[in-house]
């Protein structure tokens, strides 16, 4: 295998020479990075590198089938190395850094920590259509997009129209223009607790979604979760791995933020335009819906005692 280095001064070399309409568009990606959010990266194999782009120099990398070397020095022969899947070309300081899979069945996540996150980038090798460059960025100031868009009293006349819509749809009808309701029963599953949408209705003026959610608590002690940090993601008509699922983060909430034992709790909250500004304009009968609850503790695992007369048997022990 040639050298590593050279490779990837002639991938940047080559990339420098195309202009915007000679690269396809599949190869480039941009995303806006999310410690929620997993990033499917197919990676090249045996041209060139794929090159990824930070916002600032990440403090650190981690990963188990990677190996990491500094730009400039000799690159070792990995392809008869079987614990080596990809190999890095990254120099600590930079914002950028490159990476080609040694073998076609490469797969590894690695772990980027920046800004004091750590965002998950799933590898693998991909010969026919790798992405060549990716580019990440800090998302928007979501509460500051919204706020110029959606005030928050409308957000509050919005949350409050629609826990009254069984009234408003009977006397009242006049004060439901532009919403649209849906009921629903999917179900998210959750190791201990799980959530129901109950309801979704859209206020098509103020491009936001009210979700209303039944939180299962199926254990015998109280689960405390981050009403504040409630997010919705979009699931995919079709699985295409090459695509952040977009999130959308709560822009109002109306929750306790605890769910007590062995009990069904009601949440309410919204979601509003897009991250960056925009508007979403999502139909609550056509997408699916996930809702993210992220607990705020977790419950202690205590270690058993130590068995006084341990099994030698290798089938029974777990490590």
């Amino acid at each position: 295998m040639k050298s590593l280095i050279f490779l990837a001064l002639a991938s940047f070399a080559a990339i420098a020479r195309l202009s915007a309409d000679d690269v396809p568009a599949s190869f480039l990606r941009s995303y806006s990075l999310d410690e929620r959010t997993p990033y499917q990266i197919p990676v090249t194999l045996h041209r060139g590198m794929t090159t990824l782009i930070f916002p600032e120099p990440p403090q650190n990398f981690a990963a188990a089938r990677i190996a990491f070397e500094e730009p400039g020095s000799t690159v070792p022969e990995f392809t008869k190395d079987d614990r080596i899947d990809f190999v890095m070309l990254a120099h600590r300081g930079s914002t950028t850094c490159s990476i080609r899979a040694v073998r076609p069945v490469a797969q590894d996540t690695l772990s980027v920590f920046l800004d004091g996150k750590v965002y998950q980038l799933f590898l693998r090798a991909d010969e026919a259509q790798p992405l060549l460059t990716v580019e990440f960025h800090f998302r928007p100031n979501v509460e500051t997009a919204q706020a110029s868009a959606v005030s928050p009293n409308r957000l509050i006349d919005c949350l409050t129209r629609a826990k009254a819509y069984p009234v408003l749809r009977k006397d009242y009808p006049g004060e439901l223009d532009g919403v649209t309701h849906v009921t629903s029963n999917r179900i998210i599953d959750y190791p201990d607790f799980r959530v129901q949408i109950s309801d979704i209705f859209r206020f098509d003026d103020a491009d936001t979604l009210v979700f209303h959610v039944l939180l299962e608590n199926q254990t015998d002690r109280d689960i405390r979760y981050k009403r504040r940090e409630l997010s919705v993601r979009i699931e995919p008509p079709t699985q295409d791995l090459r695509e952040a699922l977009p999130l959308y983060d709560a822009s109002i909430v109306d929750a306790s933020g605890v769910m007590p034992a062995k009990s069904v709790t009601s949440a309410w909250f919204a979601i509003t335009g897009t991250r960056d500004g925009g508007r979403n304009n999502l139909d609550p009968a056509r997408n699916t819906f996930t809702v993210l609850v992220p607990r705020a503790t977790f419950p202690t695992i205590t270690a058993p005692a130590a068995d006084k007369n341990p099994s030698l048997d290798p089938k029974v022990i777990s490590f």
